[in-house]
């Protein structure tokens, strides 16, 4: 029993390792859990209580320490090695040992940033190099003595730097406690020049009245936070101003406002897709109680709709020392538009939390996902409290490196310096351009983030990516091929573009999952319809959100926009396309007016929006007889049809799903264009049937992205519903998509389908020589009855020049489940529909099962009460127009069975005849235009002129007892002879 529970434990504990959660500390990073130190550095024995803190993170993004981590501070050491106030941690946070830190005076450094070409900016009270305060580093930590060239002997600034922000031009900001730069009389706020010498530009006169502590670019604008309470001519502007790009005050920020009052700073501003985002320590924000955390509107008033009802973070802990309390020290944006916030506090709205780092949505509410366990504890209390966090940065895999005054995180060792999971993914793999995936690695299980650094990569055809969330940098691209797939287990950030081609698939497997396109993200999934003309219909189903049928398809014709009005059983027009299409209802729309009437050809619909995930309903009614509903698709992948209908949820629907073809060609009556509108592939859990034509011969049975189908309702005011785990992935799992512009063919005859265990199945073709055709489908399969079944039987809705259909009762279907096991003497009742007269064929066009062995299928023609054996033949027949239920019914009967044929019978001529009791009818392929009947002595019985008809019968003749002979004239000129007895 020990020795089972011990292994539990241990397989419990190997788990908790594997299974990455949002909160977790990286046991990866820095496993030996040294880190930082103050006082003397080694070999000096450590001194845990003096003065240490890691105030700012930086990473490479690029170059040849990508991802690689530069750290500043008040600390003397790293890993038991003496690096003062800066150090470059390798990928892993240990220590860097090519990197050196050079030879700084007391003080500290507050503040870095890394520079595209490798080079080091550093800030904060110090002097170096005959550098005060800022200086530029190179590579390895050396001087830069080639930065800010001046004559002046003071070659910086006079007094602490505390913020520096890198303006996508090069030009640098820095600011501060400092009032001279080189020597000159300036402001707290300055612009240089990328060699560090001011910038002649940047004219503003003004400038606040204490240190600045952040600056964040606003588009070209610049806000500033710190301890102030004014800006020269400006007084009570606490905390906050914004600056125009040449340093003068922006009076149009926050015009009205008092800005942030309480408390003693702003130490952090963050802007995110037009919001404004400041952490600190206040109480207030224009007279509204928001504790340390507040969200601005552009204009710099604040946002009421941001954490509505609550005041923010509370209570530090009781040993903060003097002056400390709660405090904001640092806000890290991710990705998908989620905010940490690192400070000193172990309440948010009044909810006790971890000490020190909580994550929170855009409106403000806390993230219940991201859990910490006992958060930050222990540190050397430099200011404002101990075990506080004063920065993080996001890594390119989107872990935070923090830093701050602390020795612990959850109870493990990590000082100063620590790294934190912020998702559910254990690992990652990089593409970046010009190097490709890092490693040669590429995403292929769901515990990794894919992420698309930059550049752009095509996933190849045949290929099919797995990957636990998927991240896409702005200026970067995914493509998925046709034929290809990426399946992302959890969340997607899309800041650049996402473009899935035709046929290609974006599978996500978490109902709840997320897709967030902060940044102006772009996702655009293609959909090729078979050649069309331009009056050609397609059933369309959109895979995006917010999307109207006019942007899906601009070139149609105003009033070729449709939706199906279920209660009225009737298409609804939609004037110029003016209606946003709903997750998982179908339209039609016609080809554009671009495309040729006689010439089909591709038309490609760009579907742009926001893809659709999680679980998708539409609403399902039954209005009297009017039960059909138009459905489609919601996802931008295929999706299982069988899962669909198997759902419980969804039973309320019939087990048929019907995919318009439009097969048969349109017909023009001098003033409108005739559709035959039941065209209709026909699907269930039985098989399926083509309604021939070039449609799909075949149907597997996955509904591909952006198709439209119909069902019929069982119920009224009920729904359908849409899961994630219906997608599907892999070879050709996206690449059927009804909608084929073909005249009717009796060429598209093979209906393969994998068949079911204890399944039998054939599928009858009815067709004439001119191209007519129709399908149907009888299968013996486990569960089903011979009344109506949901999962097995599929009504009729076909409508070409012909149809042929199985009857239970007076009902019509077009796939018709039989139980087992098989009964030989089962019967199946037929009937047909033709809009046209002539000759037809009945054959067999597939079969499996028992079907494929020892049991033929025959069909009985009531008519003339001839049994064809179909199995060794086609059988062929004359009628005229009309619905004909009848005529004809299937049996079946062992090869060894003897088969009565009526004498004289010839089924397989161009002329059948038939005698019953005093009648001799006569059925013909062609219009007949004379019948002539002689004894066998020659004598003439009977003649019969201008008959001009298919069929016809001879009621005049007694009975004789012997042969007749049957001379008939066809309209061509055409003679006949049959012999019957009579």
């Amino acid at each position: 029993m020990k020795t089972k529970l011990l292994l539990l434990i241990s397989a419990f504990f190997m788990m908790a390792t594997i299974m990455a959660q949002p909160g977790q500390l990286d046991l990866t990073y820095n496993p030996t859990g040294v880190g930082a130190y103050g006082g003397t550095p080694p070999p000096a024995a450590y001194q845990p209580n003096a003065e240490c803190i890691v105030y700012k993170s930086r990473i490479y993004t690029s170059g040849p320490n990508l991802n690689k981590i530069i750290i500043v501070g008040r600390f003397t050491s790293y890993n038991g090695v003496a690096r003062k106030y800066i150090a470059r941690l390798n990928a892993d946070g240990t220590l860097d040992a090519s990197f050196n830190s050079p030879a700084f005076t007391t003080g500290f450094l507050y503040t870095t940033e890394i520079l595209p070409d490798g080079k080091i900016l550093v800030a904060g009270d110090f002097t170096v190099g005959g550098y005060s305060s800022f200086a530029r580093l190179n590579s390895d930590g050396s001087v830069d003595t080639t930065f800010n060239p001046t004559a002046s002997t003071l070659k910086g600034a006079n007094n602490w730097v505390l913020a520096i922000n890198v303006q996508t031009d090069g030009r640098i900001l820095i600011g501060g406690q400092f009032t001279q730069y080189n020597a000159l009389t300036g402001k707290r706020l300055i612009r240089l020049l990328a060699d560090g010498t001011p910038d002649p530009t940047f004219t503003g006169t003004g400038t606040v009245n204490d240190a600045v502590r952040t600056i964040c670019m606003q588009d070209d604008k610049i806000l500033v936070g710190g301890f102030f309470t004014g800006y020269t001519g400006y007084a009570g502007k606490n905390k906050i101003v914004r600056l125009n790009s040449d340093g003068s005050y922006d009076t149009t920020f926050n015009a009205s406002g008092n800005g942030a009052t309480g408390g003693t700073a702003v130490f952090d501003i963050k802007y995110v897709d037009g919001k404004i985002f400041v952490g600190g320590k206040f109480d207030n924000f224009n007279g509204v109680n928001k504790r340390a955390i507040a969200r601005l509107n552009a204009d710099g008033s604040l946002d009421t709709a941001f954490n509505v009802g609550n005041i923010g973070v509370t209570n530090a802990e009781s040993n903060a020392g003097s002056g400390a309390g709660y405090n904001i020290f640092s806000l890290c944006v991710q990705p998908d538009g989620k905010i940490l916030i690192g400070g000193n506090f172990t309440q948010y709205n009044g909810e006790n939390i971890p000490k020190g780092i909580a994550r929170i949505y855009q409106d403000g509410t806390r993230d219940l996902s991201f859990v910490t366990g006992t958060g930050f504890t222990g540190g050397t209390l430099v200011y404002e409290g101990k075990s506080v966090v004063r920065d993080m940065v996001l890594q390119i895999d989107g872990k935070i490196v923090v830093g701050g005054d602390f020795t612990q995180y959850n109870g493990i060792n990590r000082r100063m310096s620590a790294r934190i999971i912020t998702r559910d993914c254990d690992s990652s793999v990089q593409y970046q351009d010009g190097t490709g995936w890092a490693n040669g690695e590429l995403p292929t299980n769901n515990t990794q983030l894919a992420l698309i650094y930059s550049g752009t990569y095509t996933i190849p055809s045949g290929t099919h990516l797995v990957c636990c969330d998927l991240q896409i940098n702005s200026g970067a691209m995914l493509v998925v091929a046709s034929n290809a797939s990426i399946t992302v287990n959890g969340n997607i950030v899309n800041s650049g573009n996402f473009i899935v081609e035709d046929k290609g698939s974006l599978v996500q497997t978490n109902n709840t999952a997320t897709y967030t396109d902060f940044g102006g993200g772009v996702f655009l999934a293609k959909r090729n319809t078979t050649p069309v003309k331009r009056y050609d219909y397609t059933y369309w189903s959109s895979p995006v959100q917010n999307i109207s049928l006019y942007t899906v398809s601009p070139n149609t014709l105003a009033d070729k926009y449709y939706k199906f009005n279920a209660p009225t059983s009737a298409w609804q027009v939609i004037m110029n396309g003016a209606e946003t299409m709903q997750a998982a209802k179908g339209y039609i729309i016609r080809a554009p007016q671009t495309h040729s009437i006689t010439t089909p050809s591709v038309f490609t619909a760009l579907f742009n929006g926001r893809p659709n995930n999680g679980v998708i309903s539409a609403a399902i009614n039954a209005y009297g007889t009017n039960k059909w509903n138009l459905i489609g698709n919601p996802y931008p992948s295929g999706i299982d049809i069988n899962a669909f209908l198997n759902d419980p949820a969804n039973t309320s629907i019939g087990g048929t799903i019907y995919l318009w073809t439009h097969n048969t060609p349109l017909t023009y009556n001098g003033q409108y264009y005739l559709y035959t509108s039941n065209d209709y592939a026909t699907y269930n859990q039985l098989g399926y049937v083509t309604p021939g034509g070039f449609s799909p011969s075949t149907f597997d049975g996955k509904v591909a992205s952006g198709q439209g189908f119909f069902v019929e309702a069982l119920n009224t005011n009920q729904f359908v519903y849409f899961r994630d785990a219906m997608r599907v992935s892999g070879n050709n799992s996206n690449s059927q998509f009804f909608r084929t512009s073909a005249n009717a063919s009796a060429e598209s005859t093979e209906t393969a389908m994998p068949a079911a265990a204890e399944t039998s199945r054939y599928w009858l073709n009815m067709t004439n020589d001119q191209g007519a055709f129709n399908q149907m489908l009888v299968g013996y399969i486990d569960g089903a009855t011979t009344g109506v079944d949901r999962n097995f039987d599929g009504r009729a809705l076909s409508g070409n020049y012909v149809s042929l259909y199985s009857l239970i009762d007076t009902d019509k279907f077009t796939i018709q489940g039989r139980p087992t096991p098989f009964k030989a003497n089962d019967k199946v009742s037929l009937g047909y529909k033709t809009t046209i007269a002539g000759s037809f064929q009945i054959s067999i066009a597939q079969k499996d099962g028992l079907f494929l062995g020892d049991q033929y299928i025959f069909l009985r023609d009531k008519t003339t009460n001839y049994i064809h054996n179909l199995t060794e033949s086609a059988y062929t027949f004359t009628s005229g127009i009309g619905e004909f239920n009848d005529r004809f019914e299937i049996v079946y009967q062992k090869k060894t069975a003897s088969i009565v044929i009526p004498v004289g019978l010839n089924p397989g001529s161009m002329l059948t005849a038939a005698v019953n009791g005093n009648t001799i009818s006569l059925l013909s392929a062609r219009s007949m235009q004379q019948v002539e009947v002689y004894d066998i002595n020659g004598k003439k019985l009977f003649a019969s002129n201008n008959i001009q008809a298919l069929e016809t019968q001879i009621t005049s003749l007694d009975k004789r007892n012997s042969v007749l002979m049957l001379y008939v004239t066809m309209d061509n000129g055409e003679q006949v002879t049959q012999k019957v007895l009579f």
